[in-house]
């Protein structure tokens, strides 16, 4: 009886992050590896394509690349977790299996412990207060408490009573509002110290890398403040994040949030410090990686009349056809994932 199955996700292999590596991505890889170890600043880094073109396998083989030189490195899906009002919390809980991995950074007393636990409970503070808040004055200025007095002052002959609550009002905006810059202070420094700890030492990681994958995928509100909390919260020293992502569909974020229309661009790159884009693959090299796991021989040896004829045919059919319509790298592999009517069972991935 035919079965329908999914295509298993394609693993990398840890030990040699470049077997299989049809795609030729390796020589990419290397580069970009020397241009993030060559700093200790802060960076945002993309790795950019249209869906389909295997920006998800590329920063995978970069991180099972960077682990393999004992490089500290962690993997956040946005889409996944975009379910949240505010990726701060979970992104916070991302960087325990790398203070867990460091020395002493399972024990209780230990700093780097003590620096995690304390920005945990900073994160959770500052996703629960949302976005800092923006008191628009007469020139779009955080208002004093001098000009707070001031205005009730004036009000005071013909609205005593709207202005004193006014006055009031302003002054709880005010002072959560220092609260507010005064937490985002104080949990860059202490993210900044745990990074040090982390990387301090012969033989540790030089940076702490964080790789996002699919934001481009993600709700729109999710997606920009997940970008706001990157350029706000984690702009620290040997913290370097590489977003996996498409330029065009971020744009479309941007204009669906604030309409920014041509500016979208522009407003992207107040994140964005280096972009790398991913040349258009090979549709000959990726049908011969999908010849090999589809196991296409055996399909056709699998007693079926004229098959050696019909194998020699198949390949570069499927090359042109795939050329012809423009087909991106999921929907080709999609193409040969479907039932075979031709066989008693799926074509095993």
């Amino acid at each position: 009886m035919t079965q329908l199955r999914k295509n298993p996700p394609f693993e990398i292999n840890a030990e040699d992050p470049f077997q299989e590596d049809k795609l030729d991505h390796k020589s990419s890889i290397e580069l970009l590896t020397k241009l993030v170890q060559s700093t200790d600043q802060p960076f945002v880094i993309t790795v950019e394509a249209p869906w389909g073109w295997g920006k998800t396998k590329f920063i995978e083989r970069w991180k099972a690349y960077l682990e393999k030189q004992n490089q500290a490195c962690l993997y956040f899906n946005a889409w996944e977790n975009d379910f949240v009002a505010d990726p701060l919390t979970a992104f916070v809980g991302e960087l325990r299996p790398i203070v867990e991995n460091s020395k002493d950074g399972r024990e209780e007393a230990s700093p780097i412990r003590k620096g995690f636990m304390h920005l945990r409970k900073l994160g959770v503070v500052l996703a629960k207060k949302g976005a800092p808040i923006l008191i628009k004055g007469a020139a779009s200025k955080i208002l004093t408490a001098e000009a707070v007095n001031d205005i009730s002052e004036s009000l005071a002959d013909s609205a005593e009573e709207v202005a004193s609550t006014l006055a009031e009002s302003l002054k709880k905006q005010i002072e959560q509002y220092d609260e507010e810059k005064n937490s985002i202070k104080t949990f860059r420094e202490t993210l900044k110290d745990l990074a040090q700890k982390v990387t301090d030492g012969e033989g540790k990681p030089k940076q702490l890398v964080f790789f996002v994958d699919e934001l481009d995928r993600c709700r729109p509100d999710f997606a920009m403040t997940l970008l706001e909390r990157i350029k706000h919260l984690f702009n620290v020293e040997k913290i370097v994040f590489i977003l996996a992502l498409d330029r065009e569909q971020m744009r479309n974020t941007v204009r669906c949030l604030y309409g920014s229309g041509d500016n979208a661009d522009t407003y992207l790159r107040r994140f964005i410090d280096f972009s790398f884009q991913m040349p258009k693959p090979s549709t000959r090299a990726f049908a011969n990686l999908l010849h090999d796991r589809f196991k296409i021989l055996d399909f056709f040896n699998s007693g079926r009349n004229n098959a050696q004829i019909e194998y020699k045919r198949f390949l570069p059919a499927f090359i042109d056809t795939a050329n012809w319509l423009n087909l991106d790298l999921r929907t080709q592999e999609q193409c040969l994932s479907m039932p075979s009517y031709l066989s008693s069972k799926i074509i095993p991935i």
